[in-house]
Parts: C-alpha cells; structure tokens; sequence
C-alpha cells in the first residue's frame, strides 16, 4: 500500500511499526518488509539487530556505529549481535548448529577488518572472534595479524607456486664478482673471519636473523654472491693443482 504524507506522519507519531509483504520480489517472497520508526529496516524480523537485517536460514546484519567507539559500520553473516562482549560484535546464531560467522567491519580510524570465528558455544567471546584479513588506512594489509608493518604482512606460512622479485640497482646478476679488479678475499682471510664470528663475512649472524628475521632477497643476492666467490677459489685451486702436477711431471721425466 501507498501512506499518504500525513497517514506516514500518524504512523511516525504514534511510534506505531508498519510493514508490507514483499510477494513478488525474490528471494523474499512472502516475507514481510518491517520499517521501523527508529529507522530500521528488518526483511523477515520485526525487530532488527541493525539498520538493516535480512532474516533467513543465515541472515545478514548492516549495523552502522558501532558501539564503544571502535567500529563505524559493520556487516554480519550468518551471525546475531553479540552485546555482552566489548566491542560488541556478532557470534552464532542461537540454538542452532551453524559453528562459524563473519563479519566486514570499518573503524573509525578508516581501516577495514574482514573477520570469522568458530566457536562450539552460542556466547563466545571476542577471542574466538579473529580478525583474519586487515586493510589499514595507510594502505598497509595484514593476514593473521591486525598490525601489519610493511605492505603486506602475513602471519603464518605462504603457500605458493612462484615468488618474483624486482631488483633495484646493478645488483643482479652480480657479474662484478667475476670482473678482474674485483678484491676477492684470500681464504686465509676468510678463515680468520670466521674464527672470530663464527659466520661468512657479509651473511647476517644466526642472532641477528633471530632478532630481524630474514631478508629473502637480500639473502639470496648475498648467497649468490658466496657462491660466486666460491667458484673463484675453485678456479684458483685448479690452476694451482695443474701447477703442481707439471712440475710433478717434469721431477718424473728428470
């Protein structure tokens, strides 16, 4: 049906709660549309959690500021609001068996939460509820964790097929180890080096990857590098074993 202005202005002024029956819109069909004075909007509930609340076997809940001032606007699935929790959020549906939920939530700071829980209990805490997936306002995104320091952080393993990674700079390949005036450190350099710091010279100590974690292209580069002095001190090695196997030869020959 269609309110007049001043049948819409009695309605809102005697608080009274007014709905219609959605008959040919799926996949609400036969579901009441409950439009509240307080300007909430339930699909299928008379009372909504949010602003608007789409009820069925998993219903959807748009709440918008968010209580406790930590979220601005948040989207729930599968979920009912959890008040007993600060900040509030969503937690499974009541007598139930649906174990898991989710929910997209924007802050006041700007950053967006992607977040999901599983719990066996109806009134889990913020504990179960993890934030999995983090957009922070500074464009930094965060995987596991809701602090990223860099542009994409992940806590826990990454599973992929290939990694590439840009390099800057005149540093791959690192052909000026092969160049005739680079200074290859003797061996016995090397060793005394080692003896001291009990790790290559140039490769981060055990203590400091412990403490800074491990830069991969950095690693690789200087690896590499290792390797390539390494094949240095092969071909030094050789000319002297050829060296001394002439010499060998001629004592034999005398």
């Amino acid at each position: 049906m269609i309110l007049s202005q001043a049948e819409f202005d009695q309605y809102k002024s005697t608080g009274t709660q007014w709905w219609i029956v959605c008959s040919t819109l799926p996949p609400f069909s036969n579901s009441p549309l409950y439009v509240n004075t307080n300007g909430t909007v339930g699909i299928g509930v008379p009372s909504p959690q949010g602003s608007l609340q789409v009820n069925g076997i998993r219903p959807v809940i748009i709440k918008g500021n968010g209580g406790n001032g930590v979220y601005g606007s948040e989207i729930g699935f599968n979920s009912v609001l959890n008040t007993g929790v600060v900040p509030n959020t969503f937690k499974k549906l009541g007598n139930t068996s649906q174990a898991g939920g989710a929910s997209i939530a924007v802050d006041y700071s700007g950053n967006m939460l992607f977040q999901m829980y599983n719990a066996n209990t109806e009134n889990e805490s913020t504990v179960n509820y993890q934030p999995q997936i983090v957009f922070l306002s500074n464009g930094k995104v965060g995987i596991g964790t809701t602090s990223p320091d860099e542009e994409l952080t992940v806590n826990g393993t990454i599973h992929t097929q290939e990694v590439r990674v840009d390099l800057d700079g005149p540093v791959a390949p690192l052909d000026y180890v092969f160049e005739e005036n680079y200074d290859l450190p003797s061996l016995e350099e090397v060793v005394q080096y080692i003896t001291i710091n009990k790790h290559l010279p140039e490769i981060p100590s055990a203590k400091t990857m412990e403490e800074d974690g491990l830069n991969l292209k950095e690693m690789n580069l200087l690896l590499l590098k290792k390797v390539e002095e390494l094949t240095l001190y092969l071909i030094e090695l050789k000319k002297e074993n050829e060296e001394i196997k002439s010499e060998l030869n001629i004592i034999k020959s005398k």
